[in-house]
């Protein structure tokens, strides 16, 4: 139960952490 809910939590956190890298990468070629 736990692992199935960490692993539902740990995609869409991996989601948001790739889209703001990939905006900060954006910001530095800015």
């Amino acid at each position: 139960m736990a692992l199935s809910l960490f692993r539902l939590f740990k995609s869409p956190m991996y989601q948001v952490i790739n889209y703001v890298n990939n905006m900060e990468l954006s910001f530095v070629v800015l």
